[in-house]
């Protein structure tokens, strides 16, 4: 059986490139960075088109796992491996709560993550194929609780204080062993960082047991899909974890 899994990747992936990978790229986001970035928009100025926050995204989200090797990652593995949605509708109602796009088209999102980064992840049995892939990741967030965890350091979303950034990077290098980068936006207007994301390196058994000096901001949220721009969160800038606010739906 091992055999016919194994030649079924090869036929898949034949012609299409390099796609080794030594380890992964578990990206998560904090909404409650995410749409005020978005009604302020890059340059603090008050956008039109305001962010999709549902009542029923409640704590961190998916970007995605990336297959990851060195400070890259192998992408678009299989262009022909098309994402069919009926593939994905068991799974759909907790995805759109846990794996949202906040620009209101989920399904090309997740289309966007299944050709760059799926594609390649279904080198490994438990990530082949699309549904195995979303399924797999959903479970991956709920094993990894960011907000549980963080709340276990004392890092809870506030509007009172934003969060010394020594403090902060200290609570979650406790939790992911190091092997984690935080990405902030930032307001101009305000003139603070938000936490928007946090990359968590796993190996290729999906512990927190990988060098974090191979990982880089490795992908910005911005990258393929109408997000606020990330970038690694300033030590010199505290950071500020604001609570969701829905009044920012349409």
């Amino acid at each position: 059986m091992q055999g016919i899994y194994l030649l079924a990747v090869l036929a898949l992936f034949s012609g299409c490139g390099a796609y080794y990978y030594d380890y992964y790229v578990f990206a998560l986001q904090w909404p409650g960075s995410l749409c005020p970035s978005k009604a302020l928009g890059g340059n603090g100025t008050l956008q039109t088109k305001q962010c999709l926050l549902a009542n029923n995204i409640t704590s961190w989200t998916i970007h995605g796992l990336w297959p990851s090797v060195n400070v890259s990652y192998p992408n678009f593995c299989n262009d022909s491996w098309v994402l069919d949605e009926r593939e994905i509708l068991p799974l759909e109602d907790i995805m759109r709560a846990q794996w949202p796009s906040f620009d209101g088209d989920d399904f090309i999102f997740w289309t966007h993550e299944w050709t760059k980064h799926g594609t390649c992840a279904s080198l490994e049995p438990m990530l082949y194929g699309p549904y195995n892939y979303f399924k797999f990741i959903l479970q991956l967030l709920n094993r990894l609780d960011v907000f549980k965890l963080l709340g276990s350091k004392l890092i809870l979303p506030t509007n009172l204080h934003c969060y010394n950034y020594t403090t902060f990077a200290a609570a979650t290098k406790a939790i992911f062993n190091e092997s984690i980068i935080l990405g902030c936006t930032w307001d101009p207007v305000a003139k603070q960082q938000h936490i928007a994301q946090i990359e968590i390196c796993l190996d290729k058994k999906f512990s927190m047991n990988c060098n974090p000096d191979k990982m880089v901001l490795s992908e910005p949220l911005n990258d393929g899909v109408a997000m606020p721009e990330v970038t690694p969160c300033y030590p010199s800038q505290d950071i500020c974890y604001f609570p969701l606010d829905h009044s920012y739906n349409v």
